[in-house]
C-alpha cells in the first residue's frame, strides 16, 4: 500500500494534480490498447516493416517489454476466447469487438502459436541482448512461423523487417569529435538539476533522472545515486535513453553507474515536491485569510473541503 500511495503521488506529479490513464501510462511505460492493436494488425497482414514501425513508435514511451508481451499476450488468449465464442458478452464491448475483428484475420492455430511466442519470450527477456530487441525478435517468430497444419499450403506473407542492435543498456556510441570545441565539464551536486533541464528526455526515463543526484564523473561515467522512490524507474531501457540523452548533450559518448541510496537524497523529484507543497500550504492559507471566504464561515457556517484547494499556476 506504501508503494501504491508513493507511485500514486508520483503520478500525480507527472500530470499536473491529475491522475489519469493517459498520464499513468506514460509515467509507467505501460502498453496502450492503440499499440497492442496496432501489432496484430500488422501480423495479421504480415507487414514486417509496418511491424518494426510499430516498435520504433512503441519504443519513445520507453515501455516495459515484459510487461508489454505480458499483454500481447492477454490480446491473443482473449482473440482466441473469441473465435471459440463470438456471443461472449463482456463490459469491454468495444475493445472485445476490435480484438474480434482481428481475430477473423488469423487461424486458430496462428493465434496459439502466436500466444506460445508471446509467453516464451516474456520468460527469456532477461536474456536478450537488450529489451527492444527481445521484443522485436519475439513479434519476428510471430511475422515467420506457423503450423504446419493449416488449412492453406500457402506461405504466410514475410515482410522484410530490419532490425537495428541497439548499444548497451547505459553505453551509447556516439561519432568522434571532429574539431569541435570540448565538452563542458560536468561537476557534482548542483550542476545535476542544470545537466537535467537541459537534456532532451520525456516520460519514465525523466522521471529516472529526476530521481538521481550525480555524485562523481571519472573519465566518460557518471556515477549517479537513485533515491529509493524513484527505484521503479530502474529498468534497462531507461538507463539506455537516459546515457544516449547525456552523450548527446556532452557530445561524447558516456556511460553511467547508478547505484541506490539507501538514505533520502535531495534529488530534483525531491526538490520539486518540495516546491508544490510549499505552493499548495500558501493556497491554502490565502484561502484561509481570504476576507470572503471568512465570511462565507460566519454567516452560512460553510466549511472549505478538505482537498478542494489548489495553486492557480
Amino acid at each position: 500500500m506504501r508503494d501504491a500511495l508513493s507511485l500514486l503521488d508520483q503520478v500525480l506529479a507527472f500530470g499536473g494534480g491529475r491522475a489519469l490513464e493517459a498520464e499513468a501510462r506514460s509515467l509507467l511505460g505501460t502498453l496502450e490498447r492503440r499499440h497492442v492493436e496496432a501489432i496484430l494488425t500488422a501480423l495479421a497482414a504480415g507487414d514486417g516493416k509496418t511491424l518494426m514501425q510499430s516498435v520504433a513508435m512503441l519504443d519513445e514511451r520507453a515501455p516495459d517489454y515484459h510487461q508489454a508481451l505480458g499483454e500481447l499476450a492477454g490480446a491473443l488468449q482473449r482473440m482466441s476466447l473469441l473465435q471459440v465464442l463470438p456471443e461472449l458478452q463482456t463490459d469491454a464491448v468495444d475493445e472485445d469487438g476490435a480484438l474480434s475483428a482481428l481475430a477473423a484475420r488469423f487461424a486458430p492455430e496462428d493465434l496459439q502459436l502466436c500466444y506460445q511466442i508471446a509467453i516464451m519470450s516474456r520468460r527469456d527477456l532477461d536474456y536478450a541482448p537488450d529489451a527492444r530487441g527481445g521484443f522485436e525478435m519475439a513479434l519476428l517468430r510471430m511475422l515467420a512461423f506457423r503450423p504446419l497444419s493449416t488449412a492453406d499450403d500457402e506461405p504466410r506473407p514475410a515482410g522484410r523487417a530490419t532490425t537495428r542492435r541497439t548499444a548497451g543498456a547505459a553505453t551509447v556510441a556516439m561519432p568522434a569529435n571532429t574539431g569541435a570545441a570540448a565538452p563542458p565539464a560536468v561537476e557534482s551536486g548542483s550542476e545535476w538539476p542544470a545537466m537535467l533541464a537541459a537534456l532532451d528526455l520525456q516520460g519514465p526515463a525523466r522521471q529516472l533522472a529526476n530521481h538521481c543526484v550525480l555524485t562523481s564523473r571519472s573519465g566518460d561515467v557518471l556515477r549517479l545515486r537513485l533515491d529509493r522512490s524513484g527505484e521503479m524507474f530502474r529498468r534497462p531501457q531507461l538507463e539506455q535513453k537516459l546515457a544516449q540523452a547525456l552523450s548527446t548533450q556532452q557530445g561524447r559518448p558516456l556511460r553511467i553507474e547508478i547505484s541506490v541510496s539507501d538514505v533520502v537524497e535531495d534529488t530534483p523529484a525531491r526538490r520539486q515536491a518540495l516546491v508544490s507543497d510549499e505552493r499548495l500550504r500558501a493556497a491554502e492559507e490565502a484561502i484561509e485569510t481570504d476576507p470572503a471566504v471568512r465570511a462565507m464561515r460566519e454567516v452560512f457556517g460553510a466549511t472549505v473541503q478538505p482537498g478542494s484547494v489548489k495553486p492557480l499556476n
